[in-house]
């Protein structure tokens, strides 16, 4: 090294030094340091790392441009009491919510929030100028997420939430009558509220909501021969109802109906018609999911961003958040992991991506006329009107939920018994299965038809 170079470095520490004496003597950190810097406890320290912050201010003015980013500390576990204990500290000490998660390197604001709450920690919302507070209001009724707003002014997502619903503030799009009568007669002249949504770029949910709450229902949905033949075919090829629907439209429910009413097996596949033969939606985003990412990847949430526009495309579901039993289905456990430990979960990407989630309220599931709600919407859209669906061809149709609630209201035949619905099968009397002779009975022909003569048939082939 130089005589020149090396007399600089002495000049920088030299004034690196001296800024750190000027602050160090208003600095008062928790941890009653008296040698910040010169232990190894240092490293993972959110106070010296404060401190440091403050010296790059008192060398330059706009210490970003010129001075590199000074890392969060990277605790073993961030979720531990040590780390609990720690944020509740800086709290006390004065230091915001961003500047805690900043120093300490907690994952999610929300999730230092909530531990602030745990110890009867209140907010500090009170202390915001009203003309901050009007500006956050102003951005919030302009369809910025909490997220897009506390970066932007520093204030919390739940405060700016809590204000929001203090002014009344909705942002709730609005649709004019005119609006919803030209999507009724789209649905009548026998569009698909998908198509609906194509076309007019109004949400699914929406467009069937309306369509439920107006009573305009269509009736069930036949299919003709060559079609069900075609999903027979996709059927013995191994691909599951859900694969089937996407290459064909056909509801997923409707596909396992037929399986179980016509004893459909795997093997000895039928031709199909050369229009489906294309790639399953779940090999697709197994392709797209296959190559390792590098170090560190899931950590930007750019990457993750990316990954999860990627994914809607190919789900054909813009502007939604996907739930975490998709991407189970779909075989994205790295998304799942990415979203869970390192971007503060579900609700807090959706928020910053702009995405639609919906959640249901706590014990949404245990009011029947929510279930009754829910039943009668699925029935519309994709069962038999005055038939109580099966819980296998509710969970088949992803409403796993839907399925689990009708346990908290005695089982599928009390609902039915409740709103008036027919069971899609014959129920047998109590006791019948304890009766060895109708249990032959019962066999012998499923035997039969599976070619199978004097054979237990397997739980795969049932």
């Amino acid at each position: 090294m130089s005589k020149l170079t090396l007399l600089r470095f002495n000049k920088a520490a030299l004034r690196f030094e001296e800024a750190e004496a000027q602050v160090r003597q208003a600095w008062n950190p928790a941890c009653n340091c008296p040698s910040p810097g010169e232990r190894i406890e240092c490293a993972n320290c959110p106070y010296y790392k404060h401190l440091g912050k403050l010296t790059q201010q008192k060398l330059h003015s706009s210490p970003e441009k010129v001075f590199a980013e000074i890392p969060p500390p990277s605790p073993s576990d961030p979720y531990s009491l040590e780390v609990k204990e720690q944020c509740w500290e800086m709290y006390r000490q004065g230091y915001s919510v961003e500047q805690i998660q900043r120093l300490v390197g907690v994952p999610s604001r929300r999730t230092l929030r909530g531990w602030l709450r745990e110890v009867g920690l209140s907010s500090r919302s009170a202390e915001y100028p009203e003309h901050i507070k009007q500006r956050c209001l102003e951005m919030y009724a302009q369809r910025c997420s909490p997220r897009e707003i506390e970066n932007e002014t520093g204030v919390p997502g739940d405060t700016v939430t809590d204000w929001a619903m203090q002014a009344g503030i909705s942002r709730k799009r609005k649709y004019s009558d005119e609006t919803q009568q030209n999507c009724f007669n789209l649905y009548l002249e026998g569009h698909t509220s998908d198509e609906i949504h194509k076309l007019t770029g109004i949400p699914t949910i929406t467009i069937r909501t309306w369509l439920w709450k107006a009573g305009i229902s269509r009736g069930q949905k036949r299919f003709s021969k060559a079609e069900k033949k075609t999903c027979q075919a996709l059927y013995e090829q191994g691909q599951s109802p859900r694969e089937i629907e996407t290459l064909t439209s056909i509801p997923r429910a409707t596909i396992g109906s037929w399986v179980r009413k016509e004893a459909w097996t795997r093997g000895n596949p039928s031709q199909v018609p050369p229009a489906y033969e294309s790639p399953s939606l779940s090999n697709e985003v197994a392709q797209k999911s296959s190559p390792r990412k590098p170090d560190g990847y899931w950590k930007n949430f750019e990457n993750l961003e990316q990954e999860i526009l990627e994914l809607n495309v190919l789900r054909g579901q813009i502007g939604v958040m996907p739930k975490a039993v998709e991407l189970k289905q779909l075989g994205r456990g790295d998304l799942m992991k990415a979203i869970s430990m390192h971007h503060g979960g579900y609700q807090s990407v959706a928020e910053r991506m702009g995405l639609d989630y919906v959640k249901k309220r706590h014990r949404y599931w245990y009011d029947l006329a929510n279930v009754e709600a829910e039943l009668k919407a699925f029935i519309e859209q994709q069962g038999t009107p005055g038939v109580m669906p099966t819980k296998r061809e509710l969970e088949e149709a992803g409403k796993g939920s839907l399925a689990n609630a009708l346990g908290l209201h005695g089982g599928v035949l009390e609902v039915a018994n409740r709103l008036n619905l027919e069971l899609s099968y014959d129920r047998k009397p109590q006791g019948h299965w304890d009766n060895p002779d109708n249990l032959r009975r019962e066999i012998e022909p499923v035997a039969l038809q599976l070619e199978i003569p004097g054979l237990l048939p397997t739980d795969e082939q049932l």
